[in-house]
């Protein structure tokens, strides 16, 4: 799902895909030249820490500015803190919260610090990988990930809203109960929908007249 708006958040548009990562890319870059991309001050894509959205964004829009979601960073986290405190649900809570906070008001940098600080104590291999895990995730994204300089100039850095649109774009129509769709069918349906809530219905009809 892709879902782009003006910098005043209004005029919002759908593009649903069903389609591998270089389809995606593709779309994006179509989509950054029908609305004119090329003319805008910024162009800003926020994103979960898929390496192939990444590349394929990176290739066909070099010049776009990429945004790590910082709740998709604290899902890894907090995947980390379960195994480092895996008896005590309230040292995994306090844990995961302690560098969440780091992550968001320090930034990655101070994060990956206090990481291979953490990681050269541990004696446990699982908690060991664990924290070695993290830190690879970190390392290869933390260029992204540059939260406390991103909220002191007013970008977003979680994807709510996104999030928002699958819901109501796809689940609300496609994923009600009993309901069976083929691949042609469900991208058929995607398209439908991405043109009634983005007010795309009448450009869509002429395409197909």
């Amino acid at each position: 799902m892709l879902r782009y708006e003006d910098e005043q958040g209004k005029n919002i548009s759908h593009r649903g895909l069903l389609g591998s990562i270089s389809s995606f890319g593709r779309m994006a870059r179509r989509e950054a030249i029908n609305i004119g991309a090329s003319r805008a001050d910024e162009l800003v894509f926020l994103m979960d820490g898929a390496r192939g959205f990444h590349n394929h964004i990176k290739k066909n829009l070099p010049t776009a500015k990429q945004i790590m979601d910082y709740w998709h960073a604290c899902q890894h986290i907090a995947e980390c803190s379960e195994i480092l405190n895996p008896h005590s649900q309230r040292s995994s809570c306090n844990w995961r919260k302690k560098y969440c906070h780091v992550l968001r008001e320090k930034g990655a940098k101070e994060l990956l610090n206090r990481l291979c600080k953490s990681k050269a104590r541990l004696c446990d291999d699982n908690k060991f990988q664990a924290v070695d895990k993290l830190l690879g995730f970190l390392r290869s994204r933390w260029q992204r990930m540059n939260y406390p300089e991103l909220l002191a100039e007013g970008y977003r850095i979680d994807s709510g809203p996104i999030e928002s649109s699958c819901k109501n774009v796809v689940q609300a129509r496609m994923k009600c109960a009993g309901m069976r769709w083929s691949r042609v069918g469900a991208k058929s349906m995607l398209e439908v929908r991405c043109a009634l809530l983005s007010d795309h219905w009448e450009n869509l009809i002429r395409k197909c007249a």
